[in-house]
């Protein structure tokens, strides 16, 4: 008995002397997430009220349990997209974060992360200073001249040697090349216009748009052909249907009720609109499952529905209907 006095005075001695033990042999084995987050602020530097890509902030998983981000806190200066999901042990996602605001001048918001790794958040922050669009212009006496930014869709980076083709109203081509800093200033007049862009390592991007005067500077996202893993939805998960061949499988995705609400007004016959208008929501259709329905209402001088809850795999007949429109009448939107 004496003797287990004594042993029990020596390790009373030895957690007096090294009191960091106890602490040391409970955390073995119990290391939990972490996230590592080894960037915490960006400079916009100057920007102008229009849109522009957000700060990308990459973070990685370094525990060893999954991670997750429980809410993020910020002024309502700013708005913030970050994955609602678990990451996984080594793995890396973005945490986006976009300005808004129109008051000219300088601007700082700081952000507060919360996640199940820490009681206490992580702290970022993004700052800069808004101008005039007039001093975004490359050119103050050419304002047709506008800066074209293509930028990786993932993380943000500047795309160089992307190749650049614009159509302007169906009949002018315009061709250019982003540089080391992907972007490149090109004369684009108002108007509609039909971009391609390409670049080797990306997914080719396809667009329309409608160019306005006030607009100095265009931005483009391409896609990595080697970041399937980055997206939080994985679409090429299997269906469970074998029938449904689209990109959104039935397993992963509720069932959507869909309403195209189409201007079919004269002035939709100038300068090829109609023809693309077709173009784009056929494209759409692609997606379509079926389980998803679709409903077509155009307006003119009346309103006309042409389709009420159609299934989303009757796509030749959706198709046809949409072929079938054509441009009459005044643009009665509010009847």
């Amino acid at each position: 008995m004496f003797e287990g006095a004594k042993n029990m005075i020596r390790l009373l001695a030895i957690l007096i002397l090294f009191p960091g033990i106890l602490l040391k042999v409970s955390d073995l084995g119990a290391q939990g997430p972490h996230m590592n987050l080894p960037v915490k602020e960006y400079n916009f530097g100057r920007v102008a009220n229009v849109q522009y890509p957000p700060a990308a902030f990459e973070f990685q998983n370094t525990g060893d349990a999954p991670l997750t981000i429980l809410m993020v806190q910020a002024n309502p200066g700013v708005n913030i997209n970050f994955p609602r999901r678990f990451i996984q042990p080594g793995e890396h996602d973005y945490l986006y974060v976009y300005p808004r605001g129109n008051s000219p001048g300088p601007f700082k918001e700081d952000i507060r992360i919360f996640t199940n790794a820490s009681d206490s958040p992580l702290l970022i922050s993004v700052k800069g200073e808004r101008i005039s669009i007039l001093n975004c212009f490359p050119d103050a006496s050419d304002m047709t001249i506008r800066t074209v930014y293509v930028v990786n869709k993932i993380s943000r980076e500047p795309v160089s040697g992307a190749a650049l083709s614009f159509i302007h109203n169906n009949q002018d081509q315009i061709s250019s090349k982003t540089g080391r800093r992907g972007s490149v200033n090109v004369s684009l007049k108002i108007g509609l216009y039909a971009a391609h862009i390409s670049r080797e390592g990306f997914a080719d991007l396809a667009d329309t748009f409608f160019l306005a005067k006030s607009v100095p500077e265009l931005y483009f996202e391409l896609l990595p052909l080697k970041a399937n893993s980055k997206p939080d939805r994985k679409l090429d998960a299997q269906p469970t249907e074998p029938s449904d061949s689209s990109l959104l499988p039935v397993n992963l995705y509720a069932s959507n009720n869909i309403v195209f609400l189409i201007d079919i007004s004269q002035s939709m016959s100038r300068e090829g609109k109609i023809e693309t208008l077709k173009k784009s929501i056929v494209s759409l259709f692609a997606a379509l499952r079926n389980i998803d329905k679709v409903s077509l209402l155009t307006y003119a001088t009346e309103p006309k529905l042409v389709m009420l809850s159609v299934n989303g795999m009757e796509k030749e007949m959706l198709e046809k209907q949409v072929e079938k429109l054509m441009p009459q009448g005044t643009t009665n939107g509010l009847k």
